[in-house]
């Protein structure tokens, strides 16, 4: 996706229902810039600086060349950097932190993918690796050097990992590009499977995760996807103090009403109902979900109780 659609998408989504034709984006991002509320901006010679008292927040700058780009964005308390690389082997690196005004910034993820092709068949494949955590960062670096430091302990080696074949990465397989890599840290030792839906190239602006999403101990959190094949979702779940039982709430992308969910999850299979207002507490909602997976994503069957219509639904971890 370029960079300048981005910034045209996000402000035309409040208006418009986004359809799955058009490029997926996760929602509730901001672009940072010299207009936006960020903490942190991206200046033209490539360091990031504290938006307030405009000093450099790292020593060094992002490295610069021809052929690299870079994009600053939030999602919550989350800043994004996205580098992106336009020669034939081309190199994708995004850097997760957390920054407050005057605070030192905490690096997250790193992750790191780059293209490659197969000699006898030419087949496209994406290799990579990610460092997960929660670090502080060494200022007198750049950024990406000071979070592979503190994440990594060093530079990795970029290596390619088989995403399996579960129905969920079958059906994702279809609608975009699916890689997986290895993760390290001390929070996982698992490999990770990222989701670019409806792209055939990394996206900061469209990144699901389909296997080792989470980075602490919750259960569930935020999800993107969609339902049937027109209009994408967001939605977040939460586990509550009943066993197997789960909450929880969706909205269609670019429509501002938030449905509630209720329900359960129990050996791999989800059963939501949308929850109906308090006015009308006698009724069983309108729609409902019903679908498996373990966590990370569900993959199923979107049934509505007003039009007696069912549509295919997919959600996956969102990690900001």
């Amino acid at each position: 996706m370029k960079k300048l659609f981005l910034s045209i998408f996000l402000a035309l989504s409040i208006a418009v229902t986004v359809r799955a034709a058009t490029p997926y984006q996760l929602s509730d991002i901001t672009v940072c810039d010299e207009k936006s509320d960020c903490a942190i901006i991206l200046d033209s010679d490539g360091y990031l600086r504290d938006s307030t008292s405009h000093k450099k927040i790292f020593e060094k700058p992002f490295r610069q060349t021809i052929s690299d780009s870079y994009l600053l964005l939030r999602s919550g308390i989350h800043y994004i950097v996205e580098r992106s690389n336009t020669t034939s082997s081309k190199n994708w690196d995004l850097l997760l932190v957390t920054y407050a005004t005057g605070s030192s910034p905490r690096a997250e993820r790193v992750i790191s993918l780059s293209r490659s092709f197969a000699m006898k068949t030419s087949k496209v494949y994406w290799l990579g690796y990610e460092c997960r955590g929660d670090a502080l960062m060494e200022q007198q670096y750049s950024p990406f050097d000071a979070a592979q430091m503190a994440l990594c302990g060093g530079r990795r080696q970029p290596e390619f990992r088989d995403e399996g074949k579960s129905a969920i990465t079958q059906v994702a397989r279809k609608r975009g590009l699916v890689v997986a890599i290895p993760v390290y840290g001390p929070t996982s030792k698992q490999d990770a499977v990222y989701f670019f839906p409806g792209a055939d190239e990394p996206d900061a602006g469209a990144l699901l995760c389909l296997k080792n999403c989470k980075s602490g101990s919750e259960s569930f959190g935020r999800y993107g996807g969609w339902v049937d094949k027109d209009l994408w979702i967001d939605g977040v779940l939460h586990n509550t103090e009943k066993p197997y039982e789960v909450t929880g709430s969706y909205v269609y992308v670019g429509k501002g009403e938030r449905i509630e969910l209720v329900g359960k999850y129990l050996r791999g299979r989800l059963y939501l109902r949308e929850s109906p207002p308090a006015v009308k507490q006698n009724s069983e909602g309108s729609a409902t979900f019903e679908g498996s997976g373990l966590r990370d994503a569900f993959v199923g069957k979107w049934h509505s109780f007003t039009s007696g219509k069912t549509h295919d639904f997919f959600i996956a971890s969102r990690i900001y």
